[in-house]
């Protein structure tokens, strides 16, 4: 019998079902199964979430996490980290790191906590009067968004020269790899099957082109796929294609032995043809359907019948469920670029338009908060 204290807002069945997810998921983790972990996070912020009072949650939002970015004096600001967990107190004004604030000291992290503070989160700040002036219609217009409404540049800048013009150089390129730190690799064994989808059945000719980063930066996906299957293990050789001036800025001799770098804008057609595979990471998460169809349509045109293969490593939302994460990242997608995330039936059918002629042939996934790779061919 609960007592009759217990505050009114609290779901026993729902406390419940959280508390035997939460020890099913930490057992797994103990016994070694690490794609638990975030489902176990998950939970817990839900347990706590369905614990708190309104008000609470209210005034976590408002005061204490928003307090974070502001200047305290030292001791007051020591003892308002510590009762977040940020550092740990040990003694009356005195305090260690714990990983938390040694991570912050990584300049990466460091990097990305200044992007969102100074450039997205007042972007974000100005979404309820944009959708206001906007009779509360989800943004089609890369040019016409939050981000465009609040430096008042509608129809002028895109989100990337804003951010590029209001941060540190280097803050963007830091928040991605913060992004993809610690998480799985899309060539790994365990996630998706590059030897039996890729290697088996490519052709066997030196000078073939077995896979093409379409958009792939400096190289950095290209050589955690080397890490996993050496240049020896399949056929021909890698290219790596983004516009001019990032190919230019990549130094002699970095990129590894057998791969080709060029420039390529993907809105123009894909000049290297019939390779095995073309790849592209996070890249048509950040366009509505038609500017995704512009971009597709060029790989499209390039792709062999029955030899090449698009492979997209990006979200695929689940219909129900979603983690906070992904939804946030699905909003952020809609405030700045006029996008989203997008869930299976919605690549599909992006995917399968009669325009482009692809059929996805497979969608595998890690975990439900990792990106999936959506695996098409020519139908």
């Amino acid at each position: 019998m609960a007592p009759a204290s217990l505050p009114s807002h609290i779901d026993k069945e729902t406390v419940a079902q959280l508390l035997g997810g939460i020890n099913q998921h930490v057992e797994a983790l103990m016994s070694g199964d690490v794609k638990a972990r975030e489902a176990a996070i998950a939970l817990c912020r839900s347990l706590a979430s369905a614990l708190e009072y309104p008000s609470e949650a209210i005034v976590r939002h408002t005061w204490v996490e928003f307090l974070l970015t502001q200047s305290l004096s030292s001791a007051r600001r020591m003892r308002l980290l510590a009762s977040m967990g940020i550092v740990r107190e040990v003694d009356v004004d005195s305090y260690v790191s714990n990983s938390y604030a040694k991570a912050m000291t990584v300049p990466i992290f460091r990097d990305s906590v200044n992007l969102m503070h100074d450039v997205c989160v007042p972007m974000n700040l100005k979404t309820a009067d944009f959708f206001q002036k906007h009779g509360y219609s989800v943004p089609t217009d890369a040019l016409d968004t939050p981000a465009q409404h609040l430096h008042d540049v509608k129809g002028k800048t895109h989100i990337i020269q804003l951010i590029t013009e209001h941060a540190e150089p280097q803050a963007l390129a830091s928040m991605m790899a913060t992004w993809m730190l610690d998480r799985p690799h899309w060539s790994g064994e365990d996630f998706y099957p590059v030897k039996d989808r890729l290697i088996e059945g490519a052709a066997t000719d030196a000078n073939s082109v077995f896979l093409v980063d379409v958009g792939g930066s400096k190289g950095h996906d290209l050589e955690k796929l080397l890490d996993r299957h050496p240049l020896d293990t399949f056929p021909g050789h890698l290219a790596l294609q983004d516009l001019g001036e990032v190919i230019l800025s990549i130094s002699e001799n970095a990129l590894p032995p057998g791969v080709l770098a060029l420039p390529h804008d993907f809105f123009t057609p894909q000049p290297i043809r019939g390779a095995r595979a073309y790849f592209m990471h996070s890249i048509i998460h950040d366009y509505p359907d038609d500017k995704a169809k512009d971009i597709l349509e060029n790989v499209v045109t390039a792709m062999k019948k029955g030899c090449s293969k698009l492979l997209c490593w990006d979200f695929v939302l689940p219909d129900r469920g979603a983690p906070s994460t992904l939804m946030a990242l699905d909003w952020e997608m809609m405030s700045f670029y006029a996008a989203s995330e997008r869930s299976e039936s919605s690549w599909k059918r992006l995917l399968e338009d009669s325009e482009l002629g692809l059929k996805v042939t497979g969608i595998w996934n890690y975990s439900q908060f990792d990106q999936s790779v959506i695996e098409a061919e020519l139908a």
